[in-house]
């Protein structure tokens, strides 16, 4: 079963898995927020889960809140997910997490993947961010997703709505 604790990123995630599509690695922790006794004892549990899991530096922290990624909003972008490339870095990517989020929550759901420099990044949207209409739209481009993420470059845009695809936008 699905555990409501781990946020909607985690969930969307596994869903993604367990669909066969190919989707790194993924550990979860939720813990609870911003004392300095949880914030060493999370540290500790992620080395240890980076070395128990074998994965290979570089690794990201990503954070599942609840406003992220649901059916209404993805929120892409709007929350940082550091990488890190060793043991050291990881308390300062924790305190970016933290600072996401809503301060009034009392737990947070870290999810800890191993980082893949992909060809090509990007997000996929169910519904039109710009003007809310039911399709897929597809927004990538070369490198990194952080880009796509930000707004601050989109190589290709693609939507498919009604049963047709349109190519929007294409700055090969």
């Amino acid at each position: 079963g699905k555990n409501i604790k781990a946020g909607n990123k985690a969930i969307n995630l596994k869903s993604l898995k367990d669909y066969g599509l190919c989707v790194p690695d993924t550990y979860v922790l939720i813990a609870k927020r911003k004392t300095e006794k949880y914030n060493n004892n999370i540290c500790k549990y992620i080395s240890e889960a980076i070395i128990y899991y074998n994965l290979k530096y570089p690794v990201i922290l990503r954070s599942s809140f609840f406003d992220e990624d649901t059916p209404e909003f993805s929120n892409a972008g709007k929350y940082e997910s550091p990488i890190i490339s060793n043991e050291l870095e990881i308390s300062n990517a924790l305190e970016k997490i933290y600072s996401n989020g809503n301060e009034k929550k009392n737990e947070i759901s870290i999810i800890v993947q191993e980082f893949i420099e992909g060809d090509y990044s990007g997000i996929v949207f169910s519904t039109d961010p710009l003007n809310n209409d039911k399709g897929i739209v597809v927004e990538y481009n070369k490198g990194r997703g952080e880009f796509v993420t930000s707004g601050k470059k989109i190589q290709i845009q693609f939507m498919k709505l009604k049963n047709h695809n349109t190519l929007i936008q294409n700055w090969n």
